[in-house]
This record gives C-alpha cells, structure tokens and sequence, in this order.
C-alpha cells in the first residue's frame, strides 16, 4: 500500500536512502551456530560482552485475534493479526520486526487496516530504531508514520527524525475507536504534515501543516530541552465553523508568536498576535507576557498597541486568595476598532478607564481606587451618553471607607433606563452617608439624603427620599429605622407625604415574633381617585382619616382598625360619610360599618364572631360563630345609578333587611327585601317584595311582583334543605332526589308583547301569558311537573268592523303533566270559549329515563303527534270570512318525530266551501310523509259535477331540527285532471286573482324537477271570467 507524502523537515541525500532501503531488505541472518576454530586466530579487543550469543531468526503470528481491546470502543477487536519477530543476543541486543499487519474490527464493520514495514531496535548505541507503518481507515483516509531514532544511550540523545502524513482522515474513525465522544465538534476530515528532528534533550525542530474543510494551520516551533518552547501559529481565511461545529462562522487570518521559558518553578509565557483579522476586519496588534509559579499567576502585561492612546492591563492572583489588578484605558474610541464593529455593527463612543488595587478574598479587604468614564456609547442594547464613575474604597468589603461618585445621563441596558444619575456615597466603616437623584425612564423621579449606619450586623437609617412621577411628589422620612438580617425591622417613625395623602408608621417586624406595627392615617384626599377605579366619569372627594393597629404572624394577626370619612362627594351625591370600626384577634371579630350616601345608599352593618381556634386566620373565619345584620336603603335608585350606570334599573327604592347567624358553611339566614317602583327594561312601574329564610334543613322562598299595582308573578319554594349546600357545591339531581322540594310559579296576565313579539296578521295585537306550574318531590323519588298554562290573544281590533266574524279572543291553553313514567303535553285551542281543536304530543323518553342517564343523547328522544279540528265553521274565523264560507274538519297524526325516519299523515275536509259567494264545492286533502318521501292527493268536488284529482309525489328529506324538505335536483311527478273545475278555487289559492267564474277541464301531467318542472297536456276554458286588481 502506498504511504502517504510526509513533509521532510531536512532530507538525507539519495545515496543514504538507498542504502537505507537496502538494509531494509537484507535476508535474515542464518540460524546461530557454533563457530569453527581458525587457524591463525587473531587477537580480539577487551569488551564488556558475556561472549553468549543468542539468534531468534523468526517468531511468526498469523491470523490471530484479540478480543475486546482495552481503551477503545466495546466490541473493537483486534482481526487477522500476522506478525514476523527476529532477534539477536550479542554484545548488544537488536530486534527486528520485518512484518506486522492486523485490521481494527468494530461490533459493525471493519475500521482500520494496519501495515507495519519495518521496526527495528538496537542496545547499540551507534545503531539506530526505524518504524515504518501504514494505517487506512474504512471511513476514509490514511497515515503513514516513518521514524527513526539514533544515539538513544548517549548523554544528548536520542536523536529524533519523525515523519507523520495524514491524508484526508474521516474523523468518524475517532468516535468509532471510541477514541473521542460520539458528539464531538470535530471537522468532517484532517490532513496532517508533522515533521520532528533533532535532539530530544536540546533542541527539536517541529514543523506542522494541519488541513481541513475550513483551511490550514501551520505550526512551526522549536523546543529545547523539553521545556521551553518558541513558535509561531500561522492560517489564513480559517473557517472556523467548518473546523468545529461549536464556533461561529468567522473567516479567521492570523499569526501568533509564543514564547514559552522555564527558570526554577516559575514558567514564562509571551504571545503576541499580529496580522489578525475576522471576516475581513482587521484584528488589533497583541503582546502579553504571564508568569505560571507554584504560588501565583502573575500578568505582567496585556497590551493592545494599536487601540486608543493606551491599553494596558496587569495584575495577579495567588493561590492564598489575593488578587491584585491594574487596568490603564485612554481614549478607547469604540467606532474607530472593526473588530467591535464584527459584534456590535452600530457601536460607538470612548471609554476611560483607570482602575487598580488588590482583593484580599479571604481577608475579605479591598483597596481599589481610580475612574471610570464612558461617554456616548452604544453597544447592541447597552447605551450611555455619558457614565462617570470615580471610586476610592480601602478596607473591609462589606463596610469599607468609601467615596463613591456616579454621575450620568441617558444610560439603558435592556429594558432598564436611566434618564439621569447623580449619586455620592461617603463615610465608613460604620456610618455612611448618602445623597443625590436618580431618574428612571418612565419611571419617577427620586432624590435621597440618607445617613446609614452599619454595627454588628445591623444597619440604621435616617433620612429623607422625595419620589416624582407623572406630576405627583411624594416624600418619604426615616427616622430610627433598623434592619437586623437574623432578626427583622424596627422603625421608631417612617412619614409618608403627598398632596392628597399623610400617613405616619411606627413599630416592628420581627421574622419569628410577627409585626407590632401602628399606622396613622392622618388624611386621605378621595380627589386623588378622580376618573379611577374603573368608573372614568365619577367623581370622588373627602377626607379619609383613622387608625390602624395589627400584631402578629401574617397567618394569625390581631388587628384593630377605624376609619372615618367626611365631607364626602360620589357623584350627584353630596354629604357623604362612613365609619368603618373593626377588629379581629384571638376570640374573634368584630365590624361595624356606617355607609350614608344620601338618598343614593344607606348601608349598616353590625358583625360579630366567635373562634373556637386562632391557629390561622382563614381556618379560623371557616370555623366561626356568627351573629350579622345588615341593612341597608336606597331611596332614589336613579341616583344610585348615576353612580354605578351598569345598574339596570332607572327608579324606584329599595329597601333591605339580612340577619345571618350561625356559622358559615350552614349559616340561618333571615332576609327581607322590598323594591317598589322599579323602572326600567321599558317595563311599567315594579314592586318585588322577596322573603328568604333558610338553616341547615330546610329553605323558604316567597317572591311577588306586582306591575302597575296588580299581582304579575308569584314564586314560591319549599325545601328541606338549606342554601349552605348548594354553596358548598351539592347541586345536581342527587341532592333533588334526597330531599323533599317544592316549586310553585303562577304568572298572572302577563302582556308579552312589551318583549316584543312580532305583530299578528299585520297588527299589534295584545297577548296575555297566565301559567301555574308546580314542581314537587318527595324524599327519596323523582319529582312530578304540573304546567297549565293560557295565551289569549285579544283579536277584536284585527277585524274590520261590520263585515263578518264574531271571534273576539282566541286561546290556546296548554296542560303538561310530567312523572317519573310518562309524559303528556295538550295544546288545546278556543275561540272565545268555543274549541276549535286539539293536539297531543307524547314525548318517547320519561323523567325517569333522564333522571337515570343525564348524559343521554337527544337521539333518543321520539314523540308521536295527534291534532284534530273535528269541524268548524270558516265565518266564524277573522280575515279568512270575508272571502270565504264552509266547514272545515283536520286530522293530523305523526310518529317517531324526532328521529331519522319519522311519518306524518294530514287528511282535511272543506265542505260547503264557496269563495266570494261563488259555487259551492268540496275539496278533501290527503297528504303523507315518511323518511324519505312525500305524496298528497287533493280531490275537489263541485256542487254539481264530476270530481277534480291531483296526485303528486316527490322525494323528501329531514334536517337535524325535524324540518322535511324537498330533495334538491330530484324527479317529481304529479297529474292533475280537472274535470268542470271551478275557477273560484283557483282564485281563492292565487291570491293576486280577485273573481272567478266558469269552469276547467283537462289533464296535466308534471315532471322533472322542483325548479325545473315539465308541463305536459291540456287545458279548456268553460265561460271563463278572471279579474285582476288594476286591471
């Protein structure tokens, strides 16, 4: 196999090389054996030889294996191993291995192949070490290693020549020989030229070219004596990302010197980085020297020549902790460097810095002193027009003697702003003081003078912060305040000031004890809630005084409150108070609240409660005892709506009387409420009066309205049950069936037409709703419904006075009775007391069924219909006599309404019917519907004469809502056969046609579609006389 081209750092004339091949290829030695004595033996030279001499002229090892190699990936194996081994014991000991090859086998394919030309070793000292190898991967590429060592037991040796070529490697063979993790952000493949000669304990020269998909590298570097170290790194449009997935994509150039030197323990190391560039901006110039000890790194020098007027940076860490620095910037102009411009396109500004000191880490002392300055800079989010810094701290770092001065303008990072800074901090080590202003963008405005003090732990502050925002100021005083980390806060005063507000606060927080805090609210201005609290319109005043006194852990407080509130304005409303007294501790609480708000809102409310426990306030509220009344009274609801305009009544009073007692989760609750004259809805003048009374078992409820001072509705409910348990989430059909219940609703002359329903026959008519309905249930079983419910429609004014019909009211009355068996709705129709007919509708699904099954599906649901008009007489009906005349008797029956495939059947007759005083005739209607067709036939038959028949048939479909339809698109067929067939019946069903006389004779058949119909036949006209309006 061929060896890859290794780069030569000095070659050796061809003579040597052919003399080298030739040793190369020399025929082992013959096997060792007993030399035959010469006849004139000459003197041999003294040596330090035994004389014993020992030939291996060959060990052979073919097509071994080794399982399992240590150090390389689970499962490599060491295949087809062939070795050939001669060696020599004279008065030196050689080895030679003429042959060597073996594959490295992975659990999946076969990974590298191995060729060894040639090793040989030697005690000798004149006699050199050779290795020659070759190594192709299965993934790609190869090496090839050529090497030779020489004067290996001298004093200065051994002397090196090391030749290494690499060939387009696939760096998978890496992570496959386990060599380096699978996810390594190694390049996809590597070329590689190293070459090492020289002496290995005085001087080496290496020579190193590495390539990859990225670009080259080169390495060219002298070592001597194992320790120290000259070289230069040079590439040129490196691209990085391509060299290692890790790093940007950056085309890097540079060249970088390194000195590296050891003296004693302590190594030196110098860099200096020229020619640099990044994506085609040009890198500043670097020189920094560092010294590594057994005790401290020091840095000597960090140095960038070519940036601003100087650059300098030095310092030092110890291994005991100390840390000493020195930072020198001049004129650092942040545009002027492209570098900067490769991170931050639109940087600019100059920054100053002189800074230097030492850090005592484990002393915990600092000394540092110097400035800081930063004007118009702008870096990604990071801006400040200007930033000056200037510091001087010496001593303990918690507490040190300071003198601290920040002074800027317009400085943001991040969503953080400052508009203006200007702060000075001074003093130490136990008292500091502290003063200046500090604006935040969009934010207020504050200024401090501040003294603190710093003992044992402890940190005292006394002073004054003044806070501006939005036109408002604010001041806030300290006097006594105390903050002890293990312990809590103590305030002997704190002031809070503002134009509409002066609160004072004095006490303690203690983190184990709780607080012992006392607040005095010497006066709130209302004014300042103007336009606030979500009612934009309502204006607000009054002073709000009191005092607030609260002890304790947050879980289990004692406080005690009293508030007052004067010369108070809402709205229209003037003159307003209220006095709020309240407070709660171990035994209990108490609340007394007064709320007069003119004839608006009048509000008492007396609280008391027991606790049984005071472990945590929210348990102990839950456990309590109560005793309350409330009243309350609004005299003038419009003005309460004035001040809460969702409120949707417009007029009226209220008045309101609640005691509770008991505790929470099963209070009494005793309450009386009167609303008279309510407006609003654009509903007539309401009076509701409501009386609910409930305990642990059992519930009343009494509910009357009135309108326009008679009865409208009256609700009444009975349970053995309280309101607690519907609180507590207990509503559902169980508890209805576990308890008895009662529900009784009467609805008396109800005008629904207030509600807008549509006008009747093209007038208002008025429509009057009564109902009773009753709902009850016994403990233990399903409760039964009781509906008996009349609309009368009053249909005087729709009739046209002096001509025909005396039907002044017609009624419908519907009756529903609902058991847990079976259902039962009648709709029974009257005209003014008279019936006129009947339907019936008895629904499939029982309350039983539901009550079972909540969850059961609507499909389920079917219901059978009867309807009958046994017969009545047309001149009785509005409207319809005065054209026409007769009796007219209907029958409808249906089944399975409700479902997929329901049926309907309509036959009618109409005798002795006559339109406009024409003949006489009979017309008797047969119609039927079932789940996919319909079919009528209509049979007319003269007073004198032969009957007419029309047939017709058509598909049909039902929508989800049980609606029949005709199929859109499909055939139809009717026949018509007219025989003597009057034209007054074709008037009296085509409207525009006033007047009709004679007859029709003839047949027409129709098909085709609903929208495309097909006429076909005759037709013959007997003394026709037809008259249109207008014509």
């Amino acid at each position: 196999k061929p060896k890859p081209a290794a780069k030569a750092k000095a070659p050796e004339p061809e003579e040597d090389e052919e003399e080298e091949d030739e040793a190369e290829h020399e025929p082992p030695p013959p096997k060792a054996t007993k030399p035959e004595p010469e006849p004139e033996p000459e003197p041999e030279p003294e040596s330090s030889g035994s004389g014993f001499v020992v030939s291996v002229p060959s060990i052979r090892i073919t097509n071994a294996t080794v399982r399992t190699v240590p150090g390389l990936a689970p499962g490599t194996d060491v295949t087809n191993l062939d070795l050939n081994i001669e060696a020599a014991v004279e008065d030196s000991i050689s080895a030679t291995i003429r042959e060597i090859s073996f594959d490295l086998v992975g659990p999946d394919q076969r990974l590298v192949s191995l060729e060894g030309n040639g090793i040989s070793f030697s005690t000798d000292p004149v006699t050199p070490a050779r290795a020659s190898f070759n190594l192709v991967s299965n993934l790609g590429g190869h090496i090839g290693i050529e090497a030779s060592a020489g004067d290996i037991f001298t004093p200065g040796g051994p002397s090196l020549d090391v030749t290494v070529g690499v060939e387009r490697l696939d760096t998978s063979l890496l992570s496959a020989l386990g060599v380096v993790p699978d996810d390594s952000p190694l390049p996809e493949w590597v070329t590689l030229d190293l070459s090492v000669v020289g002496w290995l304990n005085e001087e080496l020269a290496v020579d190193l070219e590495a390539t990859t998909p990225g670009g080259a590298v080169s390495v060219d570097a002298t070592v001597r004596g194992l320790s120290d170290v000259s070289a230069v790194i040079e590439t040129e449009h490196l691209s990085l990302n391509q060299v290692t997935s890790v790093a940007p994509e950056y085309d890097v150039s540079l060249s970088l010197a390194v000195e590296s030197s050891v003296e004693g323990d302590e190594r030196t190391v110098s860099l200096a980085l020229s020619q640099a560039s990044v994506d085609g901006r040009d890198l500043p110039s670097l020189t920094t020297r560092a010294r590594l000890g057994s005790d401290a790194v020091v840095l000597e020098s960090f140095r960038l020549p070519e940036v601003g007027e100087r650059f300098e940076i030095a310092g030092a860490y110890s291994f005991d902790n100390r840390a000493r620095f020195d930072i020198d910037i001049e004129s650092f102009q942040v545009r002027d460097e492209p570098w900067i411009q490769l991170f931050a396109p639109e940087a600019s500004g100059e920054v100053d810095i002189d800074l230097s000191g030492d850090v005592d880490i484990d002393g915990q002392t600092v000394n540092a002193n110097g400035q800081i300055a930063v004007d118009g800079l702008r870096f990604n989010d990071i801006r400040a027009d200007r930033l000056h810094v200037d510091l001087d701290a010496q001593g303990p770092m918690m507490r040190p003697d300071l003198d601290l001065r920040i002074d800027g303008e317009n400085i943001l990072a991040g969503s953080f702003g400052l508009d203006r800074v200007n702060v000075h901090a001074a003093g130490g080590p136990t008292q500091y003081a502290i003063d200046g202003d500090v604006s935040l963008t969009d934010g207020p405005a504050i200024s401090m003078n501040v003294d603190a003090g710093y003992n044992e732990e402890r940190i005292a502050v006394d002073g004054r912060v003044d806070v501006e925002m939005s036109g408002e100021e604010a001041s806030l005083s300290l006097d006594g305040v105390v903050v002890d980390p293990s312990q809590g806060v103590r305030f002997r005063r704190v002031d809070v000031r503002h134009r509409d507000a002066e609160l004072a606060l004095s006490g303690s927080y203690d983190f184990t004890e709780g607080a012992n805090v006392a607040l005095s609210l010497r006066r709130l201005d209302l004014d300042m809630f103007d336009g606030r609290l979500g009612l934009p319109d309502l204006q607000m005043d009054g002073i709000v005084s009191g005092e607030i006194d609260f002890q304790g852990a947050p879980e289990r407080p004692e406080v005690d409150l009293d508030l007052r509130w004067r010369d108070g304005v809402v709205g229209p409303v003037q003159n307003a108070t209220a006095e709020i007294n309240a407070g709660i501790g171990r035994r209990g609480l108490r609340a007394q609240v007064d709320l007069d708000l003119d004839e608006a809102l009048q509000v008492q409310l007396n609280a008391d409660a027991r606790f049984s426990s005071y472990r945590e306030i929210a348990s102990a509220i839950r456990g309590a005892s109560f005793d309350a009344q409330v009243t309350a009274s609004a005299e003038d609801l419009a003005l309460l709506q004035e001040l809460v305009p969702s409120l949707p009544v417009s007029g009226g009073a209220v008045d309101l009387q609640l005691a509770l007692s008991g505790r929470l989760d099963a209070p009494t609750i005793d309450l009386d409420l009167r609303a008279v004259d309510l407006e609003g809805f654009e509903q007539p003048p309401t009076t509701v009066q409501l009386n609910l009374q409930t305990a642990s078992d059992a519930t009343t409820v009494h509910l009357d309205v009135e309108r326009e001072r008679a009865h409208l509705v009256g609700l009444d409910v009975e349970a053995a049950f309280g309101l607690a348990r519907l609180q507590a989430g207990d509503v559902g059909l169980g508890l209805l069936e576990e308890e008895s219940w009662t529900v009784s609703l009467d609805l008396d002359r109800l005008d629904v037409t207030r509600f807008g329903v549509p006008a009747l026959l093209g007038h208002d008519v008025p429509i009057m709703v009564e109902s009773e309905v009753r709902i009850e249930s016994e403990r233990g079983a399903l409760p039964t419904v009781n509906l008996d419910t009349r609309v009368d429609a009053e249909l005087a004014q729709v009739l046209i006075a002096g001509t025909c019909g005396d039907v002044t009211r017609g009624t419908a009355r519907i009756t529903a009775d609902v058991t847990p068996d079976a259902s039962d709705v009648t709709i029974a129709v009257e005209f003014d007391g008279r019936p006129v007919g009947e339907i019936h509708v008895a629904p499939s699904l029982s309350l039983g069924q539901i009550w079972d099954d909540p969850a059961i599906s609507l499909e389920a649901l079917q219901a059978d219909l009867d309807a009958t008009i046994p017969r009545m007489n047309v001149s009785r009906i509005p409207i319809l006599c005065e054209q026409m005349s007769g009796f007219v008797s209907l029958q409808l029956d249906g089944s399975d309404l409700l479902t997929s495939a329901p049926t309907l059947e309509l036959t009618s007759t109409f005798e002795e019917f006559s339109y406009l005083d024409g003949p006489e005739m009979t017309i008797e209607t047969a119609v039927q519907l079932d789940a996919n067709e319909a079919a009528a036939t209509v049979v007319v038959t003269p007073e004198q004469g032969e009957p007419s028949i029309i047939n017709a048939q058509a598909p049909l479909q039902w929508s989800d809502a049980g609606v029949p339809a005709p199929v859109e698109g499909a055939d139809i067929e009717a026949r018509v056969d007219l025989r003597e067939f009057p034209t007054s019946a074709v008037a009296a069903i085509v409207p525009p046609l006033r007047r009709g006389e004679g007859t029709l004779d003839g047949r027409i058949d129709v098909s085709g579609t609903m929208t495309e119909p097909i006429l076909n036949g005759s037709l013959s006209l007997n003394s026709v006389d037809l008259m249109l309006p207008g014509l």
